[in-house]
Formats: structure tokens, sequence, C-alpha cells
């Protein structure tokens, strides 16, 4: 996967979200409050409406840890 900074912070028009599935697990128990951190899952599903070799997710101030892509077919990665 290519990450590349984008000023365009929409969703591309081609791409229509359908659920967001989001796990959330905060970690507050750290000895200095700017320690806060939290760990999580997000599963989004969306239809491409027209075909295209790029998918935009923006994940301002996230690590991103395990990306991965899957269609109808299979996973792309």
């Amino acid at each position: 996967m290519v990450f590349q900074k984008v000023r365009d912070i929409r969703l591309p028009t081609w791409l229509k979200p359908e659920s967001y599935i989001v796990e959330m697990k905060p970690d507050i128990y750290q000895d200095d409050p700017a320690d806060f951190t939290n760990t999580g899952i997000v599963k989004v599903t969306m239809t491409c409406i027209s075909a295209t070799n790029r998918v935009t997710i923006h994940s301002n101030k996230l690590n991103v840890t395990n990306p991965s892509l899957k269609s109808d077919s299979g996973m792309l990665r």
C-alpha cells in the first residue's frame, strides 16, 4: 500500500460509504495524561461506483499498523 499526503480531505466521489464498525480500546491508566493512547479496529464497507486503482482513506494523527483492502472477489493486500 502506498501512503500519500492528500490535501482534499473529502472521500472521493466514486466511493460511497455503506457502514462503519469502530472498536476503540483507550488506555487511560498512563502515569502522564499526555501519554494517553488508543488501539482499535475500523472496518468500512463501501461501494465503488466507478472503476479505480486508488482508494483514499484519511487517517490524520493515526498510526495505521495493519492496513488491508478486500473486494468482493477477495483480499487485495
